[in-house]
């Protein structure tokens, strides 16, 4: 594997990751089985039959029940092996397990400095890391001889439109382990009376989603051939590391009075390790998959052009955030029931991306690097809030927007029209800005029961996407319509 890229592709927001410190879950270990694994009996050709032919695979009944009567009579009466299932569904059947072992040493304290209270924790926390992930994978050889003798006979369909028949599949297990010091410290000064500074740094980690981890096989070799061909195949990656990420972050607040804020922050986040699907050469070793995967004639040191999950260099994240609520207490009568909530947020991201091309039979992969925005992240955001509450009756009016924001890197290919000329295809996917307005209010009967009515989307806003930056060509367009609920709840 590339040395210091180990990691998967995520579609998580790693500005946002929250760092696992002190406070976090304390010393312990616990099992978390992700998937449940197929239960593959035994059972007469008959009713093997209907279920293949049944809801979910319509192929044609009578055609898989005459290649299960086949079967039938040189089986005596049952299945050989006693695999009957749709094929795909075991394919999809995974099993994961994560075992992490974690503990924390954490110091607070609570002082002056200047004559100004000043208080906050210091700590770490270590992180152990087990991963296990197992699976079904198809046995691909051209020649049943060459397969490994640890594929296993299924008899089941491979898709919905498949005719029935027997297939070879084999356990696909990947094992892997990471260690993690997460560090953190958190700061708060009381400048004035009502003015606090506070100051927190930390360094934080979030696993992978298991759709990365899969011990997935799709597109790999039929047979060796010993001619210095590399071979090419698509992959899922048990063994990415986490995101990481380190945080600063530093805020003043100023409590003006009772129930009112106003504050400002602002925060850097380095982004140390990232996720994103990519090529690279590779040795089937280095991918922790086993050999019965691959037909005859493969080694460990055999080099391959893996199309998978990896861990890519990050980049820096920093913004700023302003925060004003206040309830309308200074207002005589009606008036001092309202009160108002407003929050701004400005990011600037620089993610490093990698694409990666294969070239010369696979012998060679071509890496280019581009920096762009960090996905599904908005440049600026602002939600505000008008609400009014009396004790028994309450409304509130909100409005939210953001930025239109990057869905997705493409990687550039150069293509050609049919006259020579050369074109570039699109280089990223994304959404346009949104604006939306809800509105909910309440009524309080009795001290048990309150009536509720909620209207959302008052706007009617569209959900719209687009296909490159510079045309932004459309590529979905979705509305949804005003949402409109009435409700009663009821306390006991």
């Amino acid at each position: 594997m590339l040395q210091g890229l180990r990691h998967g592709v995520g579609r998580v927001p790693t500005h946002q990751l929250r760092p696992p410190g002190p406070g976090a879950a304390g010393r312990g270990e616990h099992r978390r089985p992700e998937h449940h694994a197929d239960r593959l009996r035994q059972e007469p050709v008959g009713q093997c039959a209907q279920r293949l032919a049944g809801a979910g695979f319509r192929q044609d009944r009578h055609a898989a029940g005459h290649q299960l009567q086949l079967r039938q009579r040189r089986a005596g009466g049952r299945l050989p092996v006693g695999r009957c299932w749709p094929l795909r569904r075991v394919q999809q059947q995974l099993r994961g397990q994560r075992k992490e072992l974690g503990g924390y040493l954490q110091l607070d304290f609570n002082t002056e400095l200047l004559d100004r209270a000043f208080r906050g924790n210091l700590g770490v926390r270590v992180v152990d890391t087990q991963i296990s992930a197992s699976g079904w994978a198809p046995c691909n050889a051209a020649t049943t001889g060459n397969n490994s003798a640890n594929c296993e006979s299924f008899f089941g369909v491979a898709s919905a439109t498949a005719a029935a028949g027997e297939r070879s599949l084999v356990r696909s297990i990947v094992n892997h382990s990471y260690q993690d010091v997460l560090p953190s410290l958190n700061l708060a000064w009381d400048v004035a009376e009502n003015v606090v500074l506070r100051f927190g740094a930390a360094k934080t980690m979030a696993r992978p989603t298991l759709a990365y981890l899969s011990p997935s096989v799709s597109g790999g070799p039929t047979g060796y051939f010993d001619d210095g061909r590399v071979f090419a195949i698509n992959l899922g990656n048990p063994k990415l590391d986490p995101f990481r990420s380190t945080n600063y972050d530093l805020s003043a607040e100023w409590y003006f009075a009772e129930g009112a804020l106003l504050s400002a922050a602002v925060f850097y986040k380095d982004i140390e390790s990232y996720v994103q699907r990519t090529r690279l050469l590779t040795t089937w070793g280095d991918m922790g998959y086993s050999l019965d995967l691959l037909p005859a004639g493969f080694t460990a040191d055999t080099l391959f052009n893996v199309q998978s999950y990896y861990n890519t260099p990050g980049g820096p994240l920093k913004g700023y955030e302003l925060t004003y609520q206040q309830p309308f207490t200074f207002l005589p009568g009606i008036w001092s029931k309202f009160g108002i909530q407003l929050n701004y947020t400005h990011v600037e991201s620089s993610i490093k991306y990698m694409f990666s091309t294969a070239a010369n039979s696979n012998t060679s992969v071509t890496t280019t690097f581009t920096e762009n925005d960090l996905v599904n992240l908005s440049p600026n955001s602002y939600n505000a809030t008008l609400y009014y509450d009396d004790g028994t009756f309450s409304a509130r009016v909100s409005t939210s927007y953001r930025d239109g924001y990057i869905g997705e890197i493409l990687s550039r290919e150069n293509v050609w029209d049919l006259d020579g000329k050369q074109l570039t295809t699109a280089d990223v996917t994304g959404k346009d800005s949104v604006r939306n307005v809800d509105f909910n209010m309440s009524y309080r009967l009795s001290k048990k029961l309150s009536l509720t009515f909620e209207a959302i989307n008052l706007l009617d806003t569209p959900d719209s996407r687009y296909v490159d930056s510079s045309l932004q060509l459309a590529d979905r367009y979705t509305v949804t319509g005003r949402q409109y609920y009435l409700g009663a709840r009821y306390k006991f």
